[in-house]
């Protein structure tokens, strides 16, 4: 059902009393620009929240490169990313980027450091990292080593 302006609403009873609720949110009242320019203004990590939040919203973001491109640019390892394509390559390079980071804290933090055997990262979502990455993780692995001696 929809209200006098096209907006979505459904009918509630209380009190014997029927009136209409909006079952919708800001992005289906404000215009398109306005809408991606409060998206502007969120951090990554909220960003890939709030394109969880719902349909509209997902579909909002993703639809959107300028969003993305802007996350991307901000990270220094992704400043690379070609300034071109739709939200979701952003979105792609942006998330591939967080899951390589979790991975190299791990290695950095020693949480692998016992690690003998294939087997035993069975349950870890692997992925490849650079030769500076490894550098930097042999290096904390050496300096693990040396202290414990």
């Amino acid at each position: 059902m929809n209200d006098d302006e096209g907006r979505k609403t459904t009918t509630d009873s209380r009190d014997g009393e029927d009136f209409r609720v909006p079952t919708s949110d800001f992005v289906d009242y404000l215009p398109y620009e306005l809408n991606v320019t409060i998206f502007q203004y969120l951090d990554s990590i909220s960003l890939c929240r709030a394109s969880q939040t719902c349909k509209a919203w997902k579909n909002l973001i993703d639809d959107r490169s300028s969003l993305w491109r802007t996350c991307c640019q901000t990270m220094p390892d992704l400043s690379h990313v070609p300034p071109f394509g739709d939200g979701r390559l952003f979105k792609a390079y942006l998330s591939s980027y967080v899951v390589r980071c979790k991975v190299k804290s791990k290695w950095l933090s020693g949480e692998f450091s016992n690690v003998r055997a294939v087997s035993q990262l069975e349950r870890e979502k692997m992925v490849p990292l650079g030769v500076d990455d490894w550098g930097e993780i042999l290096q904390a692995e050496e300096t693990r080593d040396t202290q414990t001696d």
